[in-house]
């Protein structure tokens, strides 16, 4: 942290309820990075990193999934029959049935 600007012995003054614990790294690292050079996060293995964004940008991994299989186009129904649901349940309304 050092190596970006970041004293780790400076005070920190934030007011924060009912936050995440994301929400509270963003805004620590806020407070105590320089703009020009930002402090992030990440997590790796289930371990907290804390470093340089530049640095943290060389971990980053793309991964590209083919997805046409995924992909259809609706199509559009010009002719689709009409429904008159309400002759349809007067019609079905007149007894029971069963046996």
């Amino acid at each position: 942290m050092a190596d970006i600007g970041v004293d780790p012995d400076s005070p920190i003054d934030l007011k924060l309820k009912n936050v995440t614990v994301a929400t509270l790294l963003d805004r620590v690292l806020a407070k105590v990075s320089d703009p020009d050079s930002p402090a992030g996060w990440a997590i790796e293995d289930g371990i907290l990193i804390i470093s340089s964004n530049e640095v943290l940008n060389l971990n980053t991994v793309l991964e590209i999934y083919d997805i046409r299989d995924l992909i259809f186009e609706v199509p559009t129904f010009d002719n689709a029959p009409q429904f008159n649901l309400q002759s349809a349940i007067q019609q079905g309304s007149g007894g029971g049935g069963g046996g």
